[in-house]
């Protein structure tokens, strides 16, 4: 009898660490607005039976992955400069604790995007979404769900705190780091493919891996003239439709200081960039890949209730 408890007991926990882990997959690409691969849409995170969260409940077609991103929540640089003299606006940085206390806005307050809903005294007042420029696609339907449940003016800074600093507005920072391009890992670069606001750039250096990314267009240099006319370009073929940022894959050890002058000439839209080889991201691809087929095949959620 104990030998069979036992083997149960470290059934349960397999399955449960196996679902804690597709778990953390199933929210890195709901975030960032990435596909999952048909075994793990729709896995729930363990124990959870379905419970609404505090931002979804309530809302038609609550589950976080099926929230339209609201591009009209974008708000710029300059212009939240201006809001900020106005009473009643609140900056709340959603970035992670530790991002926070290295650098963040003067007067931001910090909450996660979970808690936000909880928090009854945002409801009156004008709430501008501050993250790190990347993935911004969950702020954008953070926005959508919020003001669904009743906030009234619920906004997101374009670029997040990256685009903030690019366009020489201060912050408090435990120590002065030089400013950078926002650069993208390969998991993030994946992500923001899947963003059809997003303007994905790849030059000629880079064309092997434009073919392995979702509606990524050739561009034939970094240059400040050329991304504006590029942008110019895809307004007008989307009839001024919203842009959330250009996405540029560019060779390994482009010039720093020509990508900061390309994000300049573009603002306010952001610039994220990406710039490693083909070989490595085929690489980290790959292994992505196997983790999804692997832990796809194994148990996804234990019974509710235990």
């Amino acid at each position: 009898m104990l030998t069979m408890r036992t083997a149960s007991i470290r059934m349960v926990v397999a399955a449960l660490l196996s679902s804690l882990w597709t778990a953390s997959v199933v929210a890195q690409n709901a975030r960032s607005g990435g596909d999952l691969p048909a075994a793990l849409q729709g896995v729930q995170p363990a124990g959870s039976c379905r419970k609404e969260s505090p931002l979804t409940s309530g809302v038609p077609g609550s589950d976080a992955a099926a929230v339209e991103p609201d591009l009209a929540c974008r708000l710029s640089v300059s212009d939240l400069v201006a809001w900020r003299q106005r009473p009643g606006t609140t900056v709340v940085d959603v970035r992670s604790t530790q991002e926070y206390e290295q650098a963040h806005m003067d007067g931001a307050m910090h909450a996660p995007l979970g808690r936000l809903a909880t928090l009854g005294f945002l409801r009156q007042q004008t709430m501008v979404l501050v993250g790190s420029g990347k993935a911004e696609r969950e702020l954008y339907a953070a926005c959508a769900r919020l003001k669904a449940q009743g906030f009234g003016a619920v906004r997101v800074l374009q670029g997040g705190l990256a685009q903030w600093q690019a366009e020489g507005q201060p912050v408090l920072a435990r120590e002065e780091t030089p400013l950078r391009s926002t650069r993208l890992s390969t998991a993030e670069l994946w992500a923001e493919s899947q963003f059809d606001a997003n303007l994905v750039l790849a030059t000629p250096a880079q064309a092997r891996l434009r073919g392995q990314l979702r509606l990524a267009m050739a561009v034939l240099d970094a240059k400040p003239a050329t991304l504006q006319g590029m942008l110019q370009r895809r307004r007008k073929e989307l009839r001024n439709a919203p842009l959330a940022a250009v996405v540029l894959v560019a060779e390994p050890g482009i010039d720093e200081e020509a990508l900061r002058h390309a994000q300049v000439a573009i603002a306010p839209v952001p610039l994220l960039v990406y710039a490693l080889r083909f070989e490595q991201f085929s690489r980290e691809m790959a292994q992505q890949k196997a983790l999804w087929a692997s832990h796809a095949r194994g148990p996804k959620q234990p019974p509710c209730g235990l």
